[in-house]
């Protein structure tokens, strides 16, 4: 099978820590397994107050598919709480994704061309960096104080080029919390 030219570029370093992980694990060294973002392997669980509401919805038959944009109610929402941070949002502008890494995909989506520079937050989590390669972009790292969570301004304006489209800006910074 040919496989694309995009994805030689993909990395996911999750992926092979795990391949190092299972040699540990083989010499029986005991190993927690923290990258599946599966607290309930070792012992956490929601909250009884989570539960309950999981239960109740499902009852009522509140297991269907939301508005592909989400839920108008959480929309507003959101939009108020941005609001108080000084934006001028309605509910309609909101889009609400399944999670950070799937609205960045689509975002960097949306505006990487070939050869386009976006400066990621560093360290950062590895998919981010795969999602401007996969469009054609070059992902830049920026440094960002780890005491603090923020980004170094100074080297932020020293990596900005006419290349550049976009400057991600998470908080806190995954992968470090």
């Amino acid at each position: 099978m040919k496989v694309s030219k995009k994805v030689s570029g993909v990395e996911y370093a999750i992926r092979d820590i795990v391949v190092a992980a299972k040699k540990q694990e083989q010499q029986g060294k005991k190993v927690l397994y923290l990258n599946i973002g599966d607290p309930v392997l070792y012992g956490f669980q929601p909250p009884d107050n989570v539960k309950e509401a999981l239960i109740k919805a499902v009852k009522n038959g509140e297991n269907y598919y939301a508005p592909s944009e989400g839920i108008p109610e959480l929309r507003d929402e959101i939009a108020k709480k941005e609001n108080k941070k000084g934006l001028e949002i309605d509910g309609d502008d909101v889009l609400v994704t399944n999670g950070i890494s799937e609205g960045l995909d689509m975002v960097i989506s949306s505006i990487v061309e070939e050869g386009d520079e976006v400066l990621l937050p560093g360290p950062y989590y590895p998919p981010y960096a795969s999602y401007v390669r996969l469009r054609g972009g070059i992902p830049v790292e920026f440094t960002v104080d780890l005491e603090n969570s923020t980004p170094d301004i100074d080297d932020i304006r020293s990596k900005i080029t006419s290349k550049t489209v976009a400057i991600c800006l998470i908080n806190p910074n995954n992968p470090t919390g």
